[in-house]
C-alpha cells in the first residue's frame, strides 16, 4: 500500500513532540487505525506487555532485522527465524459494540482478548495456534455475541498461518 504497511488510509498525522504539546488523538483517528488493524501503545497494549510480533511491529517496518542490538533482540531474531510466533494483532467485527477487555472465545475456548475498539469494529490479540486448531465454522463470540476475525489487508500471505507452528 501507499505510505508503507500503514498506507495512506490509517488516518491522522504522526508527530513527535512533548506530551504536553500533542493534543490527545481524536475518535476518528481511532476508527481509521483500527480499520487498517494498526495497534497503538497505550491503547492495544503496554510498553512492557508484548513482543513486537505480537503487535505486529515487525511486519509494520517497526524491527529493522539488520540493525544493531536492541533489548530484546535475541528473542525476536528467534521467533523470526524459527516461525514461532504464536500471537498476533487482527481485526475484530461484531454487529453490535464491542468492549476492550473481552475474551474471543471459539467454542468456549479462549483465542485471545480484545484490546481497543470503535463501536463494532476493534483489534485483538489472538493465538493463532488456537485459532488453526479451531474447527471451521466454530462459534466465535466476545461478550457472548458472535464476531469475526480477519487479518488486515496489509498483511503478508505468508505470515497469516506459517508461524502457528512451536
Amino acid at each position: 500500500a501507499a505510505g508503507g504497511p500503514r498506507g495512506d488510509g490509517a488516518g491522522g498525522r504522526r508527530l513527535v513532540a512533548p506530551s504536553a504539546a500533542a493534543a490527545a488523538p481524536s475518535d476518528g483517528y481511532h476508527a481509521a487505525r483500527i480499520a487498517r488493524g494498526l495497534p497503538e501503545q497505550g491503547f492495544d497494549y503496554g510498553a512492557q506487555d508484548a513482543f513486537p510480533a505480537d503487535v505486529n511491529l515487525d511486519l509494520l517496518h517497526g524491527v529493522d532485522f539488520a540493525k544493531g542490538c536492541f533489548v530484546g533482540q535475541e528473542v525476536v531474531s528467534r521467533m523470526k527465524r524459527r516461525g514461532s510466533v504464536r500471537k498476533r494483532t487482527l481485526v475484530v467485527e461484531a454487529d453490535g459494540d464491542l468492549a476492550p477487555g473481552a475474551d474471543i472465545l471459539a467454542d468456549g475456548a479462549r483465542l485471545g482478548v480484545v484490546t481497543s475498539a470503535a463501536g463494532g469494529a476493534g483489534l485483538a490479540q489472538i493465538r493463532l495456534d488456537r485459532l488453526a486448531a479451531t474447527a471451521e465454522g466454530a462459534a466465535v463470540s466476545a461478550d457472548g455475541a458472535p464476531v469475526r476475525l480477519t487479518f488486515p489487508d496489509w498483511f503478508p500471505e505468508t505470515a497469516r498461518w506459517a508461524e502457528t507452528s512451536a
